[in-house]
């Protein structure tokens, strides 16, 4: 998440809570995830005092996952944005998860309405290193999860 929506969500969140202590249920969270809720309070006290949110552990991360296959309406993004950018790069049990999730999509096992078989082989590029690799490698092989053939630059004179 970039500070900007960071001070988006945490806005939103304050909003909520106003709203909560005059009595009136805010209709956005009423209807949020488990998931949902737990992260918007860690990202709201992490606001409040001042930093970024903490990067997806794995338990975050497996409830992103379970959300990206169906999600509830108005969470697809929301997932989506923390599947890409709040996942630690390299070897990390939230890593894990993420790759896997994202070969099973690459290989047509599992499915999200909001990640294609293109989307999943481009997020593992950007994994740096580890649990993405050898998902990667597969996708070699598999035509349809190819954006293009590659060719090289020609040569600079």
């Amino acid at each position: 998440m970039t500070v900007l929506s960071v001070a988006r969500h945490s806005s939103a969140i304050a909003a909520a809570q106003r709203s909560l202590r005059r009595g009136q249920v805010a209709s956005q969270r009423f209807f949020a995830s488990a998931f949902k809720v737990e992260y918007d309070a860690h990202v709201a006290e992490r606001a409040q005092q001042g930093i970024p949110p903490e990067a997806l552990n794995a338990k975050w991360t497996a409830s992103v996952v379970e959300l990206l296959k169906s999600p509830p309406a108005g969470e697809g993004e929301f997932a989506l944005e923390l599947l890409k950018s709040r996942v630690p790069p390299g070897v990390d049990d939230a890593s894990y998860f993420k790759a896997g999730f994202l070969a099973a999509i690459a290989k047509g096992e599992a499915t999200s309405p909001l990640i294609s078989k293109k989307d999943a082989v481009k997020m593992l590029g950007n994994m740096l290193g580890g649990y993405n690799v050898d998902p990667l490698i597969a996708s070699l092989d598999d035509p349809s999860s190819r954006r293009s053939r590659w060719r090289p630059s020609p040569p600079r004179s």
